[in-house]
């Protein structure tokens, strides 16, 4: 089932194996919890879930277009579990790049645009992987004047970063956006993010979402898209943050490496694996990171080896109070010698 956890968004749980850890008395450390003292997390895996996700959603594109029969160097790009590690994608991202600069995009995709929601840690691994093309950043008052720019757009990869102000606006026509106000009171606020799908390529999701929020794409908006004889620029949607029908409505599942894509058909308000269908190709893998495991385990290994002296020198016979742990693993601690901790007794009501 989805649950809504501190610090982690809505996520697919697996409430079995917690019993069956529970059952079995065990102590379970969930190391992505770790915290210091100022509640800021150690270890966090967005940034790595960026990175793959875009390479993911570039090879999402290159396989769409082939199968509109449109030829284009996105082809290829491979999925990232078939890159030994970032540093190879990045190698095949610069050759991308080559003959973008040489040979240009097809015309039949221009203006080529990536519009990015969100400026964390996600949208930084996205940015790192994309701008090794050749990118040319623009601002969002300016993407519905870009096909009208004089620029050679068959080679130059657009980029257009999304924040809060740019995807909702006041309900209120008397007042102005205000980040605060929006993240305390965000039924003052209503989604705005529509006037731009028909301008993107490509939609990344790296954004928080959380259900009292506007959504960034709805359904509805889909279907006034694509309810036309043409076809829309908009071809995929990375939703690299993955709420099952949330800030992407269209996002019925979450998606495995194995089977990472699936086309949403707005006319039938249905889903079908694959790239081929009416409808934008989404990408929702849910555990991006394990398609980069040399490099996200070594980033891990990077901050969990100091805490290693402490972990395997307490005494976990003791009860939790008593456990001499660093104050970041202890805040990790979900369950102890088979009893849920403080912090995660709610957790009791799901099992």
């Amino acid at each position: 089932m989805s649950l809504w956890l501190p610090g982690y968004g809505l996520i697919n749980f697996n409430f079995q194996m917690l019993q069956k850890l529970l059952d079995l008395n065990c102590t379970l450390i969930d190391y992505e919890r770790m915290v210091n003292r100022n509640d800021q997390r150690l270890i966090y895996f967005s940034y790595h879930a960026g990175v793959a996700g875009i390479i993911d959603t570039i090879w999402s594109l290159g396989q769409r277009l082939k199968w509109e029969g449109i030829k284009t160097p996105f082809i290829k790009i491979k999925q990232t579990l078939y890159y030994s590690d970032q540093k190879e994608a990045e190698s095949d991202f610069h050759k991308l790049a080559d003959i973008i600069r040489t040979e240009g995009l097809p015309q039949e995709i221009l203006p080529f645009v990536v519009g990015i929601t969100g400026y964390g840690n996600v949208s930084r691994g996205v940015q790192d992987i994309l701008d090794i093309l050749p990118v040319k950043e623009i601002k969002v008052d300016e993407l519905h004047e870009i096909e009208n720019h004089s620029s050679d757009h068959s080679k130059i990869v657009y980029k257009v970063i999304f924040r809060e102000e740019d995807m909702v606006r006041p309900i209120s026509h008397d007042s102005g956006f205000d980040l605060d106000e929006y993240y305390n009171y965000p039924e003052r606020y209503q989604a705005d993010f529509e006037q731009y799908l028909p301008n993107l390529t490509v939609l990344v999701n790296a954004s928080f979402w959380d259900t009292i929020y506007p959504r960034h794409v709805s359904n509805r908006a889909l279907n006034k898209l694509f309810n036309t004889d043409e076809s829309p620029h908009l071809r995929v949607i990375g939703d690299i943050s993955c709420d099952i029908e949330g800030g992407i409505e269209c996002t019925r599942k979450a998606t495995d490496p194995g089977n990472p894509v699936f086309v949403y058909d707005p006319g039938k308000d249905d889903i079908i694996d694959g790239v081929a269908g009416r409808g934008p190709v989404i990408m929702a893998v849910d555990n991006l990171p394990s398609e980069l495991p040399r490099d996200a385990s070594i980033y891990f290994s990077s901050v969990l080896k100091d805490m290693i002296p402490g972990l395997v020198m307490v005494d976990f016979t003791q009860e939790f109070e008593n456990l001499d742990l660093p104050y970041s693993l202890k805040k990790a601690v979900i369950a102890h010698k088979g009893k849920l901790t403080k912090e995660y007794v709610y957790l009791y009501d799901y099992l």
